[in-house]
């Protein structure tokens, strides 16, 4: 599990997140940087959150998918 546990979450649908501008770190159960361009789908209840990256602007968005 991640050291920022305190900030995760999970959704119980499957989401797409897209990043647009900046970097961030993408937290939980698995922990990468995800910058603009990227594209992460993140299945239902899986643990996630967004951090800071070098205190860089970030902005993206989510799509939620209903079954």
């Amino acid at each position: 599990m991640s050291k920022h546990d305190d900030k995760n979450h999970h959704h119980d649908v499957d989401t797409l997140m897209i990043a647009c501008k900046g970097k961030c770190i993408l937290t939980g159960e698995i922990e990468s940087l995800f910058k603009e361009g990227d594209a992460i789908l993140v299945p239902k209840l899986f643990t996630h959150g967004l951090l800071a990256y070098n205190n860089e602007s970030f902005s993206g968005f989510s799509l939620r998918f209903e079954s």
